[in-house]
């Protein structure tokens, strides 16, 4: 094309200052611009957990089971905090019996993180030495199961 030239877009780096509200550091992080709270000791159903962090979390900011970007990121994160690798925690994942697995916000779960395709069934997140050459995958479960959880509370600026 005439006067077409090829030139790299550069975005400039966002300073967006994260803090997690009156959370204790031991169990919050800060991931994808969201607080994020730990609770491995605290074991609940999926929809116990998403109900606790709605109601513990959500204030003017909301909150839900976390939906994490990179499943790498999130496992970075839980071992900086002291999380074992075989514990499992509830994350925003579910399928039900006409939808395929999404996160609680809505958007679909990436197929390669999920290990099975079954119906009616919450995803939850573990880090495995090696299954089926992954090593950061989200499994399912019956939703009934309790387990500890993470919750995210929406992104907001400080």
């Amino acid at each position: 094309m005439i006067g077409t030239q090829k030139r790299k877009l550069s975005f400039p780096s966002l300073n967006i200052s994260v803090k997690c509200p009156y959370q204790p550091a031991a169990t919050s992080f800060v991931l994808d611009g969201c607080c994020h709270v730990l609770y491995d000791k605290l074991h609940l159903s999926f929809s116990e957990a998403r109900t606790y962090c709605w109601k513990n979390h959500g204030g003017q900011f909301g909150s839900d089971l976390a939906v994490p970007l990179s499943l790498v990121s999130l496992y970075n994160e839980l071992q900086r905090k002291g999380v074992g690798p075989a514990t499992a925690l509830w994350v925003g994942a579910l399928s039900t019996a006409t939808t395929n697995w999404r996160w609680v916000d809505g958007r679909p779960v990436h197929c390669h993180y999920i290990i099975s395709r079954r119906k009616d069934m919450c995803g939850f997140f573990i880090h495995l030495n090696e299954y089926l050459g992954k090593k950061h995958v989200i499994l399912d479960i019956n939703c009934a199961t309790q387990l500890g959880f993470i919750c995210q509370m929406q992104k907001y600026q400080n």
